[in-house]
């Protein structure tokens, strides 16, 4: 079973979406980035780690995560 946070609803699903994966995967390897672009809804992305990050000691390594998808979300958008 796995945690899901972050949940961002996107105008497009950028193109550069897998190295976004990427590098999200490279600075945790236990989480990742998902993403859906069913042509009925607006593409999502996500985040998705073990269940056990949704222990406290596990905090800082999703604030980061987040906070790095978010930064990259907003770089496309400049």
């Amino acid at each position: 079973m796995t945690h899901l946070f972050a949940q961002r609803t996107l105008v497009n699903l950028p193109a550069t979406i897998d190295e976004i994966a990427d590098r999200i995967n490279d600075s945790n390897e236990e989480i990742t980035l998902c993403y859906s672009n069913n042509p009925n809804h607006s593409p999502k992305v996500w985040l998705e780690a073990p269940n056990c990050y949704i222990d406290p000691i596990y905090e800082t390594q999703v604030d980061e995560a987040i906070d790095l998808l978010d930064q990259m979300l907003g770089e496309l958008r400049e």
